[in-house]
């Protein structure tokens, strides 16, 4: 019986050393420098500069949380729209008052209301 086991072990123990013995004698990887990124590239995937008003710091610390404020400069809706864009982001988890979504919702119909 032990004789067995010893037969059945030592080609498992064995193929476990073929795995596991080149991987521990790999050379030491070093890291290297980052790249650096050109600042044209840089300047495209920048935030875009988000008017200033009332509300736009609470806009700011709660939809960034989750995603870039820049998508609503290119979503202009009515106070409608707006409003049922902030439910929805609510029931995601958008974690504010109801004071602060009153004040998010002026910030952006006010910003990016309807095109004129």
């Amino acid at each position: 019986m032990k004789k067995q086991k010893m037969q059945t072990a030592v080609p498992v123990l064995t193929a476990l050393l073929m795995v596991l013995y080149p991987v521990a004698s790999l050379p030491e990887q070093k890291s290297t420098p980052a790249q650096t990124v050109p600042s044209t590239l840089v300047a495209q995937n920048a935030p875009k500069a988000l008017p200033d008003g009332p509300g736009k710091d609470t806009f700011v610390r709660v939809c960034s949380k989750c995603h870039s404020t820049d998508i609503p400069a290119s979503q202009h809706k009515n106070a409608d729209e707006w409003t049922n864009t902030l439910i929805d982001m609510r029931n995601k988890g958008a974690e504010a008052s109801d004071e602060e979504m009153e004040q998010i919702l002026k910030y952006l119909v006010t910003n990016f209301g309807p095109r004129k």
